[in-house]
């Protein structure tokens, strides 16, 4: 167990991971705000994501099944948009279109590899 005044050794990899997590939380929810509509579920994986982003910096030990968590809906939400716009711009890929699609997947590489570097490193949050 760490003490009081132990400050846990985060690698530059995962502090980069964070900070990745944490603007996608911060870019969810202000699409979220910025929608016709009110789409709720955005600022949940938002809020999640920027919790993650916060457990994964402090390296605690629910961190670790939050991120796992956070991951799994991401990636889950990630592939069901990019479904979406793959059906909805298969004819005409324009500009704004082909920069959704590359925000999407470059959305699910982030949390794939977020889970993948969670998982083989759990020791460090256990």
């Amino acid at each position: 167990m760490r003490g009081k005044d132990e400050r846990p050794i985060t690698s530059k990899r995962l502090y980069v991971m964070s900070i990745s997590c944490f603007l996608a939380g911060i870019s969810l929810l202000i699409t979220m705000v910025q929608s016709k509509y009110m789409p709720y579920h955005l600022a949940f994986i938002g809020a999640l994501n920027i919790l993650t982003s916060y457990g994964v910096t402090v390296m605690r030990k629910w961190a670790f099944y939050l991120a796992l968590f956070t991951s799994l809906i991401s990636l889950v939400f990630g592939s069901i948009t990019l479904a979406a716009i793959l059906r909805l711009f298969n004819v005409a890929l324009d500009l704004t279109s082909g920069l959704m699609l590359s925000a999407m997947i470059l959305y699910m590489a982030l949390f794939a590899v977020l889970l993948a570097y969670i998982v083989f490193n759990r020791g460090k949050f256990l």
